[in-house]
């Protein structure tokens, strides 16, 4: 269960961002991890992030290529760490008005007990 492990984390950070057209895996994954640099819940991290969750979101008519995928969780590895943890999910959004929606939430620090 994601929760469990996510709120065990000190420090949280989420974004989100939008894109469509050429290069929308790209452009997503920055536009989700700029929006997420001044979200920071908790105390200022002086670690990478430890874990990455990642919801990506399309309309029904418009499909994620497994080749943006990578391209977005590739990205957002060489940003956060090598180290970080990547989980994601895929799901529609009939009600979308871009291509694709990405949603992070980035957690920081040793794991709280």
């Amino acid at each position: 269960d994601l929760r469990t492990v996510l709120h065990t984390y000190p420090s949280l950070r989420i974004g989100s961002g939008t894109a469509s057209g050429a290069n929308r895996a790209q452009r997503l994954a920055q536009a989700a991890l700029q929006d997420a640099q001044p979200r920071l819940l908790g105390p200022e991290p002086s670690a990478p992030a430890g874990q990455a969750l990642l919801i990506i979101e399309s309309p029904p008519t418009i499909e994620l290529y497994m080749d943006e995928l990578a391209a977005i969780t590739e990205h957002i590895r060489e940003i956060l760490g090598a180290t970080t943890e990547i989980m994601f999910g895929l799901q529609h959004q009939p009600t979308l008005a871009a291509d694709l929606q990405l949603h992070v939430l980035l957690s920081y620090g040793a794991p709280l007990t």
